[in-house]
């Protein structure tokens, strides 16, 4: 009795196993028919769906180590740089998961909505880095004030700041040269 048991659980094994290989077969089938952009579309859906059940999980914009560094790959499966998926940018993003997750920030651009994501899950990176003197990276005041309003900026105020402190620069540079000229001419 026991070996009829056992050769039932290996042909349910083997079935099971042989319906898997067919489903895998039929998904890969599925998949060669379509266009790179429809599978990245789809990816994008795995990784909402993966964003949806991880509420914890971030995105971060990384500044890339320098070259004399190792550089990490991009795990896009279908990566706009497929023939060397190592990231040269300037910038990547990153699943602050365990171990972290790369990708190329055009890569991640056609599989999710960045902005729709900023500044809950989409984040600017502040941590320190060797390469960095162990400072946090800091980022300019556009890029800082795009993911604080989620993708948005009001380019008149940013304009307004500007100008504003060009105008001080200008009234603090005239008084700095007015006074060394007083002190030198005593």
């Amino acid at each position: 009795m026991s070996t009829n048991l056992a050769r039932t659980t290996l042909l349910q094994e083997r079935e099971e196993i042989l319906r898997d290989i067919a489903e895998l077969a039929a998904e890969t089938e599925r998949r060669s028919l379509m266009t790179p952009e429809e599978k990245s579309l789809e990816n994008g859906l795995r990784l909402r769906g993966e964003l949806e059940s991880k509420p914890a999980l971030a995105i971060l914009l990384h500044p890339t180590p320098p070259t004399w560094m190792a550089r990490a790959r991009c795990r896009a499966d279908y990566c706009s740089f497929a023939e060397c998926r190592v990231i040269k940018e300037e910038y990547r993003i990153v699943f602050d998961t365990v171990p972290r997750v790369c990708f190329h920030v055009s890569c991640i651009e056609k599989m999710l909505d960045l902005p729709s994501l900023a500044p809950a899950r989409f984040k600017l990176d502040t941590d320190c880095y060797r390469w960095n003197r162990d400072w946090p990276w800091t980022w300019g005041l556009m890029l800082q004030k795009w993911f604080e309003h989620g993708g948005c900026i009001n380019l008149h105020k940013i304009a307004r700041y500007f100008k504003a402190y060009i105008r001080y620069e200008r009234e603090v540079s005239k008084h700095d040269a007015a006074w060394i000229q007083c002190q030198l001419a005593q």
